[in-house]
């Protein structure tokens, strides 16, 4: 297998042998030149039409036993981190093929000058006798989201171009752009008590309660080292347990009240900067060791439902941050409910929702009962103060800014 950075061989438009009413017309005369023996005439229409046959002929031998897989070579990342997309193609023949890709690059991915968001990529190659090619397209993640390349369109036609045929091939295989990692500013007190050190740390771990993975340190028996995730990640990984006595922490995401944005998913972008500022608190309670867990009510693109359960690790970072990455839409409805199941094994609460009022009121008093919860606002008409209704609150442009 190599990679090949041939030209493309034969250009996009249908030339004029290729086209069946001139073939028509071509048999036609060749037909009534040869009735009248008409030899001079008969000549240059058989020539149109043996040209056009056998154009189409190559053309279709050429598009047949190949084999072509698109996959990419990474299926999680975050905005501003490149992803490559492998395609590789198999001509199982004898006849040499030239062939041109073009493939649809996801909105998430497609260049800021692209009109409409959408942008193409445009390839050409050639794939001499059973021969194996390799190609890699470098994309950059732009926009939160979850996108899946293609469907990508190959061309294979004859030497001259006279005529081709376009077969199309997709991945199964999707990539998920994370939200985008934003810079932790200086906590508050009221606010430190949850993100710093958590003295609910027990000393003890309870194998009963598997929590997640991290990367083996050696400082603990080797029986804890979880095989399958270490042949996965490509690193040796060790089990992380649930203490005897730790407190646990749920993220709860309001997706009602917020303003529809301009976006076809009408996620605005207050929405989207409340949802990087929740993913970037849980990182930075991930690294504490604390466990955490997230429900929400927001719209999820395939997602059976945007509820977590409680965990810790790097492994259970990433399940939060795919329901952030699969939001789709704000206004859900149905977060009490959800709640009320969910929230009796937490022992605290960050209610992150668009703006201080009578429904957040009742959803901090739903859950409050003898625990705490924090509350962080992203409206415009958020108070700016350490208190409100009871409950520590603060806006999200003071917990988190942009990374430098």
């Amino acid at each position: 297998m190599r990679e090949d950075i041939g030209p493309g061989a034969f250009a996009g438009a249908v030339s004029f042998f290729s086209v069946w009413p001139v073939k028509l017309i071509a048999g036609l005369v060749l037909f009534f030149a040869l009735v009248q023996t008409e030899f001079a005439l008969a000549l240059p229409a058989a020539g149109a039409l043996g040209i056009g046959f056998a154009a189409d002929l190559w053309a279709r031998l050429a598009s047949s036993r190949l084999s072509f897989t698109l996959c990419p070579d990474r299926d999680r990342v975050f905005p501003g981190e490149n992803v490559g997309l492998v395609i590789e193609l198999y001509n199982k023949k004898l006849l040499p093929v030239w062939l041109t890709l073009e493939l649809p690059v996801p909105p998430h991915f497609a260049e800021e000058e692209a009109s409409g968001g959408q942008g193409f990529l445009h390839s050409g190659l050639r794939l001499l006798s059973w021969e194996k090619s390799r190609r890699v397209l470098g994309l950059r993640a732009r926009t939160r989201g979850v996108a899946r390349p293609g469907p990508a369109r190959i061309s294979a036609g004859d030497l001259l171009g006279l005529s081709s045929r376009t077969r199309s091939f997709g991945t199964a295989r999707e990539i998920v752009v994370f939200p985008r990692r934003l810079r932790l500013k200086a906590l508050s007190v009221p606010f430190q008590e949850y993100f710093g050190s958590h003295a609910a740390r027990g000393p003890v771990e309870d194998p009963a309660w598997y929590a997640g993975t991290r990367d083996y340190t050696g400082t603990r028996p080797a029986k804890n080292i979880h095989w399958k995730a270490s042949a996965r990640l490509g690193t040796l990984q060790e089990k992380l347990y649930e203490p005897t006595l730790q407190r646990k922490l749920l993220f709860v995401l309001d997706a009602d009240g917020w303003e529809a944005g301009e976006d076809p998913a009408g996620v605005s972008g207050n929405f989207e900067r409340m949802m990087e500022t929740l993913g970037t608190l849980a990182a930075a309670l991930m690294e504490t060791g604390a466990s955490f867990g997230l429900v929400t009510n927001a719209r999820l693109e395939d997602s059976p439902g945007g509820v977590l359960p409680a965990g810790r690790g790097p492994e259970h970072l990433g399940s939060l941050l795919e329901i952030l990455a699969r939001v789709t839409g704000t206004g859900g409805a149905g977060l009490e409910a959800t709640l009320r199941g969910a929230a009796s094994e937490y022992a605290g609460f960050v209610y992150c929702a668009s703006s201080p009022g009578r429904r957040a009121a009742r959803v901090c008093r739903e859950i409050s009962g003898r625990k705490k919860v924090f509350c962080v606002f992203g409206g415009a008409d958020s108070r700016d103060t350490p208190v409100w209704e009871g409950f520590p609150a603060c806006r999200m442009e003071d917990l988190c800014e942009d990374p430098e």
